[in-house]
């Protein structure tokens, strides 16, 4: 017998532990509803969503994702709550937002993949849904009309944000 080809797979699984991690059960997708996200969409939709997400727990302090690493999935705070750090001039990590139950993070790395832009790391005992832009990517090819929606749903957000930051570099100058 041969680890040789195993190794490969040990190594994907390795540097991307959210491929490992559960995923997500009927009863899981009642906690979508919970999302503001979701809040409006029909259960068969979610239950299709909830196909393409898995849930990762999170220790206290545990990084969810580091400043410059690849974006490849976005979340959802199912529990707890999450610090988002970036480092300042001085090379220090400074708590830039504290995002907390029903909340999401990473919406950009559905779209376009780019390094991380914080680090986000867990306040205490957290559990996260992961939508990866593969996953994602499957969502929009198997159920179009529901990659749309969220889709739709992710743009929204990432306008949101934009509208608030514009606004607090506005207070700024």
């Amino acid at each position: 017998f041969s680890f040789r080809p195993i190794l490969p797979l040990f190594s994907v699984l390795w540097d991307r532990p959210y491929l490992w991690l559960s995923t997500m059960t009927q009863a899981n997708v009642d906690e979508l509803f919970q999302i503001p996200m979701f809040e409006n969409m029909e259960r068969s939709d979610l239950t299709v969503i909830a196909g393409h997400i898995t849930v990762r727990k999170l220790e206290p302090g545990e990084v969810l994702f580091a400043e410059g690493e690849p974006g490849e999935f976005m979340c959802f705070i199912l529990e707890g709550s999450v610090d988002v750090l970036q480092e300042n001039a001085a090379g220090k990590a400074v708590v830039i937002n504290q995002v907390s139950r029903g909340r999401s993070l990473g919406e950009m790395s559905l779209i376009d993949g780019t390094a991380r832009s914080a680090t986000v790391k867990s306040r205490g005992d957290a559990v996260v849904l992961i939508l990866t832009r593969e996953g994602f990517s499957r969502l929009i090819e198997v159920r179009p009309k529901v990659g749309v929606a969220l889709l739709m749903e992710v743009s929204r957000l990432i306008c949101q944000h934009l509208k608030k930051q514009s606004s607090r570099v506005a207070d700024l100058l």
